[in-house]
C-alpha cells in the first residue's frame, strides 16, 4: 500500500477563478476585458458596445447552451492552437435568466408555463435548472484548467433578505437570479468582486441623498451587506483608476499560460 504522505505538494498558483457583479452600466464588462489576458468573451447578451475598436474576440450572442457549451469544449481541445488566455461568461444573469430557465420550460412534456410547475413541480423544474448551470460551470472550470486559461463570471446585482435563525432580517446584494443558482459563481471561484459607484450622503434626516462623482470601486472583502470574498487576503476597497490594472494582487496573473501546462 502505498504512503499517502508521499503525495503532499505545495500548491502552485493557478488561473484566477472569478465574479464580478454590479449595477448595469458599471464596466464590468470594460473591466474583465481590459484587466485580464488575451481575453474571449462568450456572450449570452450585447453588452461590449463601450468598448468600441479596444473590444477582445466574442461569440455571437448565444441562445442555447448547447451553443455555449461546444465553444467551452472548443477552447479546450485547440488549446495549444490558441493564444487566449481568458474565458469572460457575459452574462451569467442572462444566461440563468433568459437561457436555461426558458430550455427546462421548453422540455417540459404538457407545456408548464413556470418553473415552480415544470416537470411535475414540487422543485423539479428548478432542479433541471440548477443542474444544466452546474454542468455548464463544471465544463468552464474544466477547460479553462486544460487550456490554462482564468475564468471570469460577469452577473448583475439586486437585492435580497437574508434572514438567520441569531439575526433579525438584512438586506445584501447579490446576484440576480434565482438564489439557487448563486452558489455556483460565489463557493466555487476565488474572488466575488462587487464593482460599484463610490457614493457619499448628503443633507440630513429623512431629506438625506447620495452623490458621487463617478469614481468607480472595487468591495471583495467578506460583508454581511453582499456575497463578497477573496482568498488573498484583500480587506480594503480598490479605487479603479484609468490605466491601472487593479488586480494585480493576484499571484497568477503574473505568470504565463505555459506555466500552468
Amino acid at each position: 500500500m502505498s504512503n499517502p504522505l508521499a503525495d503532499l505538494v505545495q500548491p502552485a498558483a493557478r488561473p484566477v477563478r472569478m465574479t464580478i457583479l454590479g449595477e448595469a452600466g458599471t464596466g464590468k464588462t470594460t473591466l474583465a476585458c481590459t484587466a485580464f489576458p488575451n481575453p474571449v468573451v462568450l456572450r449570452f447578451e450585447d453588452g461590449m458596445q463601450s468598448l468600441g475598436e479596444n473590444a477582445p474576440m466574442a461569440t455571437p450572442v448565444y441562445r442555447t447552451m448547447d451553443e455555449a457549451s461546444a465553444f467551452v469544449k472548443a477552447l479546450a481541445e485547440q488549446a495549444g492552437e490558441h493564444e487566449y488566455k481568458t474565458l469572460i461568461v457575459d452574462s451569467i444573469t442572462h444566461m440563468c435568466n433568459s437561457v436555461v430557465e426558458p430550455e427546462v420550460l421548453k422540455s417540459d412534456p404538457r407545456g408548464a408555463k413556470n418553473l415552480a410547475q415544470a416537470h411535475g413541480g414540487y422543485g423539479a423544474g428548478y432542479a433541471q435548472a440548477c443542474e444544466l448551470t452546474r454542468q455548464f460551470v463544471t465544463l468552464c472550470t474544466a477547460a479553462c484548467d486544460h487550456a490554462g486559461m482564468h475564468l471570469v463570471f460577469i452577473g448583475h446585482a439586486a437585492s435580497e433578505t437574508v434572514e438567520w435563525p441569531d439575526s433579525d432580517p438584512y438586506q445584501r446584494l447579490t446576484l440576480r437570479c434565482n438564489k439557487r443558482y448563486t452558489q455556483f459563481f460565489v463557493d466555487d471561484v476565488d474572488v466575488v468582486a462587487l464593482l460599484k459607484l463610490k457614493s457619499n450622503t448628503y443633507g440630513s434626516g429623512e431629506r438625506k441623498k447620495l452623490k458621487t462623482d463617478g469614481t468607480r470601486i472595487l468591495h471583495m472583502a467578506p460583508s454581511p451587506a453582499s456575497v463578497t470574498k477573496n482568498r488573498y487576503g484583500i480587506t480594503e476597497d480598490i479605487e479603479i483608476v484609468q490605466g491601472e490594472n487593479p488586480f494585480t494582487f493576484i499571484p497568477s496573473l503574473n505568470n504565463t499560460k505555459e506555466q500552468f501546462a
